[in-house]
């Protein structure tokens, strides 16, 4: 006879414990921007969270650290409807804090429902473009072990010195625009992740590539500054296109094909109310 009341008494106190450790807003208001221009920002600082201009689809991108080409399915409106968002968060509260705070606020204000799941979708896979695997000249090994100078400060130890950068890009990171990157020190699996992000798709690397590299890559993307917006330096409205320049300049192709990856579906969502 006492067990029925011993497993409500467990499921009461899990869904208890349950609310008391989701994070969530102290406030948050919520606005439809009319504005009609074409930039927004999504701004995470101590503290608060502000978005200005951003659809919905973005929101969830920004919320969930995706990109793009990972969020499936929902109403037309969610690409096309803007908001305006400022939440505060408590004291102390961490990136990742804030990140799934903004998933809740979706879940109670927008009535967001989403799942993960893996489904076939266009990819890229990057290749060597020569059958002699000859690197363009915008591609060459690192000149710096930034992996063994990363284990050196790890043991309290002071690493080797740094050569000195080559223009503007980093010797150990990167340095990304619409139109340019500049990355120091990465294997080819961690410069595919940057590039997929202006691919439109994910970039697979199946270059058999190992070891670190040096790259510059520089394109003309598929769009091009507002009107009004002074390009960049390096902006060449007759340039070449990104799988161009991947191939011209650091001797690699992008192959497209249809792959399994992981993607956010959304369910359902609702227009908030403002406030």
């Amino acid at each position: 006879m006492t067990r029925p009341v011993l497993f409500a008494a467990v499921t009461l106190l899990s869904a208890v414990i349950s609310a008391q450790t989701v994070p969530s807003f102290e406030a948050a208001s919520i606005k439809v921007n009319k504005s009609s221009d074409a930039g927004g920002s999504f701004g995470v600082r101590p503290g608060q969270v502000r978005v200005t201009n951003y659809t919905l689809r973005d929101i969830v991108r920004n919320a969930y650290g995706l990109q793009r080409y990972q969020i499936v399915g929902g109403p037309a409106w969610l690409a096309e409807d803007r908001f305006d968002i400022v939440a505060k968060a408590p004291d102390g509260a961490t990136q990742p804090q804030l990140q799934q705070m903004v998933q809740t606020l979706l879940g109670d204000r927008f009535k967001l429902r989403v799942h993960r799941e893996r489904r076939d979708i266009p990819i890229f896979a990057l290749v060597a473009a020569r059958a002699d695997r000859r690197l363009g000249p915008k591609m060459t090994p690192a000149a710096y072990d930034c992996p063994a100078a990363n284990a050196a400060r790890a043991r309290g130890e002071t690493p080797a010195p740094q050569p000195a950068p080559v223009g503007d890009r980093p010797v150990c990171g990167a340095r990304t625009n619409p139109g340019r990157m500049l990355v120091g020190g990465y294997a080819v699996a961690d410069f595919v992740r940057n590039l997929g992000g202006f691919a439109g798709r994910p970039v697979v690397d199946r270059t058999g590539l190992t070891g670190a590299f040096d790259f510059e890559l520089t394109w003309t993307p598929d769009e091009p500054p507002p009107p009004g917006v002074q390009p960049p330096p390096w902006y060449d409205p007759n340039g070449p296109s990104l799988q161009a320049a991947v191939q011209e300049q650091l001797g690699l192709k992008l192959e497209a094909m249809t792959g399994p990856y992981e993607v956010l579906v959304i369910d359902s969502a609702e227009r908030p109310t403002e406030n």
